[in-house]
């Protein structure tokens, strides 16, 4: 007769898909050639098949099958009291997907007797089939970002344990990597810094990665209450971040009303189509959507622009944003995520308001002849530069944009320059730099727009004047 069952490792009343559980039996009687078996019948007339392999790294891909155990040896223990020897028998057993949800009967067949059913000692069978997520996809975590995970399976339970390990082509090593010691590759860990994330009694884990796992691609290794982990493979995250953020021109923080900035980004798992968004630092990436804009950009009337091929993105401010510090909001996963924010990359948004002469008229300029302009705007600075471009048409004193780049159209001025360094700045909500310009006879007679620059930004102001 059984009397006993226990398990070396994990639960004797728990099996997972795909996993060996070693099952030792205990009792009365028990020899080599015995038999042994889990039934989804009480009474052993449906025996549950067994893998005839050991490996703990088995899928089910080409195995074979056996509907019970054979016992090849047994360990004795004289009992005096019994005048009799307790013996012990060690059974594997390794159930494949069809068999989860189901709650297994133990039976055993002493030599030639019939199957002896033992109702007081069931296995559940458990196995992972899906996740969900509580926001965004199923597939990315954002590193940095918490995600509350849904299991959904066989015998999921608030006892159960969550890791993650990095992808690898040799899954042996990686379902040896989803042991407890883990070998210093757990990535998945909770605020508290265990290493480990619990499921709640909801059945959700909230997993959380280091932006040292900017890249990666994540297995899931679930752990059934005192079982070992599992590793599902098929379960798998992306980890996206952005790292860095490079300005094709000029400065990566500063950017100019009307003129048009990209910057180009680069990271871990980034996306053509994820979303971003700049909004003033006194705002929150998670605030409601129609607060957190302090206006529209050229491209896009709610401000939010898609990442293009190359992983750029370019962005047109509006004279609403002039004087505005503002910080980025991020959507990875094709803009499927919750906005993150990225605090460490900022930006000014400055604007060139007005300009005027200190002597005659703003519209006139005499070759050779000195003339002092008064420059008013936001973030103007002494490491401005000023530039006259020969536009060669007759264009009104109204204000436009046109592009400054190429310094080659730029009149000289009298000391053969293409352009003047602002020489004073007065301090305010608008600052007034000032310069003092003198075009050379070549520009005579031609009609030329003002180029200004914002320090080392090469996105520039431009306005109508005609040089005499």
């Amino acid at each position: 007769m059984i009397t006993a069952v226990s398990s070396s490792v994990g639960s004797a009343s728990q099996a997972v898909v795909g996993t060996a559980e070693v099952i030792e039996t205990t009792g009365y009687g028990q020899l080599s050639g015995d038999k042994v078996a889990w039934s989804l019948t009480s009474d052993c007339t449906d025996l549950a098949y067994t893998s005839t392999s050991d490996s703990s790294s088995w899928y089910g891909s080409g195995a074979s099958y056996e509907s019970y155990k054979s016992v090849s040896s047994v360990t004795y223990e004289w009992v005096q009291e019994n005048h009799d020897s307790l013996s012990y028998v060690n059974s594997s057993f390794t159930f494949n997907s069809s068999y989860a949800g189901e709650t297994l009967t133990l039976c055993y067949k002493f030599e030639d007797e019939d199957w002896q059913s033992y109702s007081d000692y069931t296995l559940e069978v458990s196995m992972i089939d899906s996740i969900t997520v509580a926001s965004g996809s199923s597939s990315i975590l954002v590193s940095g970002v918490s995600k509350s995970v849904l299991f959904s399976g066989s015998f999921v339970s608030s006892s159960d344990t969550v890791r993650l390990i990095r992808s690898s082509s040799d899954v042996s090593s990686s379902e040896t990597s989803c042991a407890d010691s883990m070998s210093g590759q757990v990535v998945a860990s909770l605020v508290s810094s265990l290493t480990t994330a619990s499921v709640n009694s909801s059945l959700y884990a909230s997993l959380d990665v280091s932006d040292d796992e900017s890249g990666q691609t994540l297995w899931l290794c679930y752990k059934f209450g005192s079982e070992p982990y599992r590793l599902y493979q098929d379960i798998s995250f992306l980890v996206a971040h952005v790292s860095s953020w490079v300005a094709e021109a000029g400065s990566v923080n500063v950017a100019v009303v009307n003129a048009t900035k990209t910057w180009d980004l680069s990271g871990g798992n980034l996306m053509v189509n994820d979303s971003v968004r700049f909004i003033p630092t006194s705002k929150s990436c998670v605030d409601d959507d129609s607060s957190i804009s302090s206006g529209s950009i050229k491209e896009s009337s709610d401000g939010i622009m898609s990442v293009g091929s190359g992983y750029s993105v370019s962005f047109t401010f509006e004279e609403s944003w002039a004087n505005e510090n503002v910080t980025v909001c991020y959507k990875h996963g094709n803009g499927s995520e919750p906005w993150v924010a990225y605090e460490e990359v900022w930006v000014y948004v400055s604007e060139l308001v007005s300009w005027y002469s200190s002597s005659g008229s703003r519209d006139v300029l005499v070759v050779g002849q000195s003339k002092e302009f008064l420059f008013e705007g936001y973030g103007v600075s002494t490491s401005d530069t000023v530039g006259w471009v020969i536009l060669n048409t007759s264009i009104s004193n109204s204000s436009y944009y046109v592009d400054c780049s190429d310094t080659t159209t730029y009149a000289l001025t009298s000391s053969s320059t293409s352009t003047s360094t602002i020489s004073s700045v007065t301090s305010g909500t608008l600052q007034n730099a000032s310069v003092t310009l003198s075009l050379g006879s070549s520009a005579a007679g031609s009609v030329v727009g003002i180029c200004y620059t914002f320090g080392s930004v090469s996105d520039v102001y431009a306005k109508a004047q005609r040089g005499l």
